[in-house]
C-alpha cells in the first residue's frame, strides 16, 4: 500500500503550483535561463504531468494591471531540453500568448490515455513594466507575478471518469539574499512528503538540503546538483537515502542554493489525499550551506 501511495504521489506530484516571478528587488542584474533567454520577467510552472491518467491545465490571469501582457510559455522536458505538447490539433515547443488586462487564458496539456511525459514550462514576458512605465508608478515595484501575470496548475486524474483534481499556484524562486527557503516535513504511516527541485538557471546549481527536528537541531544534511534546466520529482525520503529515521520523521527541511535560479515545490500525501505545502524564505540564507 505505501508502495502504490509513493507512486502515486511521484506521478501526480501534484505539486505545486503554478507561477514564480524572478527578480531582485531594486538589483538590475539580468538573468538567464539554460537557452539564454532573459529571465527577469517570467513565470514558472515548476511540474506538468501528462499521460498514464492524467492531464495538466495550466491557467495564466491578469487581473488588475491596466496592462496587456504579451509573451510566449515554453516547455521542456525534464533534462531542459525543448519539449513538443499537443496545442490547438499541432505540436509546438512554445505558444505566443496574449493575456488582455482583466483576462484569463488555460490550456490543457495531455490526454490521460497517452504514455507518461513529466516536465516543465516557463512564461517569459515580452515587455518590461517596472517601475518607470507601471500605471502605479514607483508604486509598482514589479510586484505582480511576471509583471502583472499570475499562474496556476490543475492536475486531473481519471479512471474512465475524473477521480481527483488539485491545484494550487504561486511560488518565487531563490534570488538574491533569499536563496533559503523552508518547510514542514511530515513522514509517518500515514503521510508522505514529496518535493520538486528545479534549475531554471544558465549555471549548475549546489543545493544544501538540511533536515531539523522539531527543536531545531539538524539531524541530517546532503547536497544535490542540478544542471541547467534540470527538474527532479521525488520523495523526500529518496533525497536522504542514508537517513534511516527518514521515515518517521517530523521537522523542517532547509533548501538553500548557491546562486540564482531554484525553484522548488512540495506535497504531502496523506492517506490519498493530496496537499501543497508553503515554503517560508529563510531570511540572510546567503552563502550559508549547511548552517548549524
Amino acid at each position: 500500500m505505501k508502495k502504490i501511495m509513493t507512486t502515486f504521489l511521484i506521478t501526480i506530484f501534484l505539486t505545486i503550483t503554478g507561477a514564480s516571478q524572478h527578480h531582485d528587488y531594486g538589483d538590475e542584474q539580468n538573468h538567464f535561463n539554460h537557452m539564454g533567454q532573459m529571465m527577469n520577467h517570467n513565470l514558472v510552472f515548476p511540474h506538468i504531468t501528462m499521460g498514464l491518467g492524467y492531464q495538466t491545465k495550466l491557467t495564466l490571469m491578469n487581473p488588475g494591471s491596466g496592462l496587456d501582457v504579451k509573451g510566449t510559455l515554453y516547455f521542456y522536458n525534464q533534462d531542459g531540453s525543448s519539449l513538443s505538447v499537443s496545442y490547438q490539433e499541432e505540436f509546438v515547443a512554445s505558444i505566443d500568448l496574449t493575456i488582455p488586462q482583466g483576462g484569463y487564458e488555460s490550456i490543457i496539456l495531455g490526454q490521460p490515455s497517452d504514455p507518461q511525459t513529466r516536465a516543465w514550462a516557463v512564461f517569459i514576458n515580452d515587455e518590461d513594466f517596472s517601475d518607470h512605465n507601471h500605471p502605479m508608478g514607483g508604486m509598482g515595484n514589479n510586484m505582480y507575478m511576471g509583471d502583472h501575470l499570475f499562474g496556476g496548475i490543475i492536475y486531473s486524474r481519471y479512471q474512465e471518469s475524473l477521480v481527483t483534481q488539485v491545484g494550487t499556484m504561486a511560488t518565487q524562486f531563490m534570488d538574491g539574499m533569499h536563496l533559503g527557503f523552508a518547510l514542514p516535513v511530515t513522514n509517518d504511516q500515514n503521510n508522505t512528503t514529496g518535493l520538486v527541485l528545479l534549475n531554471t538557471s544558465d549555471i549548475t546549481l549546489l543545493i544544501g538540503l538540511t533536515l531539523k527536528n522539531k527543536n531545531g537541531t539538524m539531524v541530517f544534511e546532503t547536497d544535490i546538483q542540478l544542471s541547467p534546466g534540470q527538474q527532479v520529482v521525488d520523495i523526500v525520503a529518496a533525497y536522504f537515502p542514508e537517513f534511516n529515521g527518514i521515515s518517521n520523521f517530523q521537522g523542517t527541511l532547509e533548501l538553500r542554493a548557491d546562486q540564482d535560479g531554484l525553484v522548488p515545490l512540495a506535497l504531502v500525501n496523506t492517506n490519498g489525499i493530496q496537499t501543497a505545502i508553503p515554503f517560508v524564505r529563510i531570511p540572510g540564507a546567503m552563502n550559508m550551506m549547511h548552517p548549524r
